[in-house]
């Protein structure tokens, strides 16, 4: 039966335009008018099929053989052969731009309703906190360096305030929690909210309001932190800090002794006095009262020592990728730690009898705390041929702070001084070896053939990434015939192809400091699952002993 007129009446112009698709008169153009308005018009799509139906049904009664008709004297009427072809493009056009059309709908469809994007390891959703406000000083036309990094976030759920992210100068203000911020002299400054800091520099910050602890290590002791109407200048100290909302500030020195100055209305002191520890100083309208004991109103806040999840996976997966030594920090016996693999090169700890406390075996990680004299972690035996062939070293590695540390060396087996490295891993800050071009908290890994006290010599990798205080992080390096590679986080972070050379001397390894007879470089922190290959490491490998750390 032939298809029924539509009852709405269809625009002329849309007719005729379709009339003319059907009999191959149209345009390029007009084509891709066509298939637009197919897609996007829903009733130009209706009256389209509508009229295609019709076309196709005349089509049909008029060329179908019918021998009745035939014999009755009534001959068919003949499609002449252009109109046929014409009917095939039609057709092949109507398919494609059918196809298309449901495939647009699939599509949308899809977008629509599906699955969230695949996320990173370490990705998460994002959130914001309009009561977080960090108002940076940044130059435009000059990038100014860091000065802080953030190391800990306490009762803030916010990536505004993301482990690892690094400041310039400028202003924060953090409405509630707790945060820790080390900036890049080695000063670390504990904020409690409601607060608000000004980052000056790296050797200087002010507490507009809010209360703070300050640590301040030796190697930051010109460190300044400021209130509205304060100075203090930590002399090797610890101090908290509580700004009042009418300006007025108590400093309490938890740890040495600090100096602290009144400021005038222009910012320069007007009078300073020495706080001695567990004195407060009361600042007000340029005066100043020292009590001699303080309240229970100072809070420090340490950052917890979370010992490194490691799961009963990621053990098997280090084994059987064989290392000659893998030491697991279990426990201690007799001064020594277990090599998982054989009963040779246990790891010896050394350390001096009045400071026990300078190294030690703790909820399955070596901690390494500063020392007086030298301690350190090294193997019970030398290490023959270690530099015939390739090598690999993997290990954790979660610093107390960013300062220039040792966490690694390996030196010939007649150096009893520690001088004469072919190998050395380490935390690189700028103040030290300017030589070397990297940035602050970036890991070093060097190879120095011949082994020399020479720092000139050798060649350097350095990490991309830097190192967070108070975060674990993997750290692999690998000695090739040609080349060097580091790998951070199961990732490879830089390599560099060089003619390494293969010699068979014997080499001892250690851990926690550079020398072996002083205490230079000195590592703070913790270190975890340590393991030496005689063969090379792969990166499926690397990053399979990451993810099943975590996974």
């Amino acid at each position: 039966m032939p298809a029924s007129i539509p009852d709405e009446q269809i625009p002329e112009s849309d007719v005729d335009l379709i009339r003319r698709l059907l009999d191959g008169h149209i345009s390029e153009e007009e084509f891709e008018t066509i298939q637009i308005r197919l897609q996007s018009d829903t009733a130009f799509r209706d009256q389209y099929v509508q009229l295609v139906d019709l076309e196709t049904a005349l089509y049909e009664e008029c060329s179908a053989p019918n021998s009745s008709t035939h014999s009755s004297g009534i001959v068919p009427l003949k499609i002449p052969l252009r109109l046929k072809s014409n009917r095939k493009f039609i057709v092949i056009t109507l398919c494609t731009v059918c196809f298309l059309f449901v495939l647009s709908f699939l599509i949308n469809s899809v977008s629509n309703n599906a699955l969230p994007p695949r996320k990173r390891l370490t990705e998460t959703p994002k959130k914001t906190n309009p009561s977080i406000i960090y108002t940076s000083n940044n130059n435009k036309k000059k990038e100014t360096p860091d000065i802080a990094i953030l190391t800990y976030v306490e009762g803030i759920d916010s990536n505004e305030l993301k482990l690892g992210r690094c400041f310039k100068a400028g202003t924060l203000k953090i409405p509630h929690g707790k945060i820790k911020l080390e900036f890049f002299s080695g000063a670390q400054i504990t904020i409690i909210g409601p607060a608000e800091i000004d980052m000056i520099s790296r050797s200087a910050a002010t507490l507009r309001s809010g209360r703070a602890t300050a640590q301040i290590p030796e190697s930051a002791i010109d460190f300044v932190i400021n209130a509205p109407e304060a100075a203090v200048v930590d002399l090797g100290t610890e101090v908290g800090i509580q700004v009042d909302q009418d300006g007025s500030t108590d400093i309490d020195v938890i740890k040495g002794k600090a100096k602290v100055s009144i400021l005038g209305n222009d910012g320069k002191s007007i009078a300073s006095q020495n706080v001695n520890e567990s004195q407060r100083a009361h600042v007000d309208q340029n005066r100043m009262a020292i009590r001699n004991k303080l309240d229970n109103s100072t809070t420090v806040v340490e950052t917890p020592s979370v010992a490194l999840p490691v799961r009963e996976d990621y053990v098997d997966a280090i084994k059987q990728s064989e290392p000659l030594v893998y030491w697991r920090f279990e426990s201690e016996d007799h001064g020594q730690v277990r090599n998982e693999m054989s009963p040779q090169w246990p790891a010896n700890l050394i350390r001096n009898f009045d400071e026990p406390n300078s190294l030690q075996i703790v909820d399955g990680y070596a901690r390494f705390n500063l020392s007086r004299n030298p301690r350190m972690i090294m193997s019970a035996d030398p290490f023959p041929l270690l530099n015939e062939g390739p090598f690999s070293i993997e290990f954790w590695l979660k610093p107390d702070r960013l300062s220039h540390m040792t966490c690694l060396s390996v030196v010939q087996e007649d150096d009893d001084v520690g001088i004469k490295h072919l190998n050395v891993i380490e935390i690189m800050t700028k103040r030290h070896l300017s030589h070397l071009v990297h940035d602050l908290g970036n890991i070093r890994f060097l190879q120095r053939y011949p082994p020399s006290p020479d720092g000139f010599t050798g060649a350097n990798l350095f990490s991309k990434e830097r190192c967070t205080p108070g975060q674990w992080m993997q750290v692999v390096v690998v000695k090739k015939n040609d080349m060097l590679e580091m790998y951070i986080d199961g990732a490879i972070t830089r390599r560099v192809f060089i003619n390494v050379e293969n010699e068979p001397s014997t080499y001892k390894l250690y851990l926690g400091q550079l020398r072996i007879v002083n205490t230079l470089r000195q590592f703070v922190g913790a270190i975890d699952e340590f393991a030496l290959y005689k063969r090379i490491l792969g990166p499926e490998e690397i990053y399979n002993h990451y993810r099943l750390m975590f996974w």
